[in-house]
């Protein structure tokens, strides 16, 4: 019987360090959009520090440090795309050419397979091509 009564407990113990490691993650992830919209640089620190969370927490939930560096990873991803898709744009219509993903594929020096295999990169090239007609046709 005692080893049920454990079992129980540990049960409610794993749930409540559930839900608290999902409240910390919540935190991580208002704490890296607050850090990208101010223009700070983003490393693992940084985060730390504005989401509030102690090395005690970070001791207390390991997974945590490994959620905080993969979110800090992709992220710095997404921006290193959308800088690269941005500067492009702005290179193509320097230049008086027409803005394809074609032309925004080549002048990013991204691989087709690269593209085709990552959906946001894709996404964000059609909507910048979007964009571009949309400006085009409304001037």
């Amino acid at each position: 019987m005692e080893n049920y009564i454990t079992k129980e407990n540990g049960f409610y113990n794993d749930m409540e360090n559930q839900a608290e490691l999902n409240k910390y993650k919540a935190d991580v992830d208002e704490a890296i959009r607050a850090i990208i919209n101010k223009g700070d640089r983003l490393f693992f620190a940084n985060v730390v520090k504005v989401a509030n969370i102690t090395n005690i927490i970070v001791f207390k939930h390991p997974e945590l440090r490994g959620y905080i560096l993969e979110k800090i990873k992709i992220s710095k991803e997404i921006q290193d795309i959308n800088k690269k898709i941005d500067r492009a744009v702005a290179r193509l219509t320097k230049g008086n050419k027409k803005i394809t993903f074609i032309a925004l594929m080549n002048s990013c020096r991204f691989n087709a397979d690269h593209i085709y295999s990552n959906p946001y990169i894709k996404e964000r090239i059609r909507a910048a091509v979007l964009e571009n007609i949309k400006k085009f046709y409304k001037s």
